[in-house]
C-alpha cells in the first residue's frame, strides 16, 4: 500500500469523517464516486468542492474539446481541397486518407489536452487539484484501496472505521 492509503472491505459502508477529504476545513458537501457500482460519498469544504468539481469538468469535457477542434478542421480541409482539386472528393482514396488524418489530429489534441492537464494539476503545488481521494483495485477480490492525497484524513479514516 501506498503511504496515504487505506484498505478496505469492498462491501463495508466506511464512515467518512466529516472534514475535508483534500483540507481538514468542516465538510460541507459530498461528492459521489462511483467504483464498480458503489457510492462512496466523499466530504469535501466549501473552498475544494467547486475546484475539485472544475476539475473533474475539465477532464470530462476534454474529448468533447477535441472533437469541436477536429470537426471543423476537417471540413476547412475538404472545403480548401475540393476549391483546389474538385475531383479529390470523388476519390475513394480520399476518404481514407481524411479519415486517417482526422483520427490522428483527434488523438492528437486528445494526448495534448491530456498532457497540459497533468503539467497544470501535478506542479501547481495547489492540492485541491487533486480529488482527495483515488479508489484502486486490489489482489484480493473484496477488497479496494483508498489513496488520500491528505495522510491525516488518512490517519482519521482510519481511525473512524477502527483499522489501525
Amino acid at each position: 500500500m501506498g503511504k496515504h492509503a487505506v484498505r478496505i472491505l469492498f462491501d463495508s459502508d466506511p464512515v467518512w469523517p466529516q472534514k475535508c477529504v483534500i483540507c481538514m476545513g468542516e465538510a460541507s458537501q459530498n461528492i459521489a464516486i462511483i467504483y464498480e457500482r458503489k457510492v462512496f460519498n466523499t466530504p469535501y469544504c466549501e473552498n475544494c468542492y467547486p475546484k475539485v468539481i472544475r476539475r473533474s469538468n475539465l477532464e470530462g469535457n476534454l474529448a468533447l474539446i477535441s472533437v469541436f477542434i477536429t470537426v471543423p478542421a476537417v471540413i476547412i480541409f475538404l472545403i480548401v481541397g475540393a476549391v483546389r482539386n474538385p475531383d479529390i472528393l470523388v476519390k475513394g482514396s480520399t476518404c481514407g486518407v481524411v479519415l486517417l488524418g482526422s483520427l490522428l489530429l483527434l488523438s492528437s489534441i486528445f494526448i495534448l489536452g491530456k498532457l497540459c492537464l497533468f503539467v497544470y494539476f501535478h506542479f501547481s503545488g495547489d492540492r485541491t487539484l487533486s480529488p482527495g481521494v483515488k479508489i484502486t483495485k486490489t489482489k484480493h477480490p473484496a477488497t479496494v484501496e483508498l489513496v488520500f492525497s491528505n495522510p491525516q484524513y488518512a490517519q482519521r479514516f482510519s481511525d473512524a472505521n477502527g483499522l489501525n
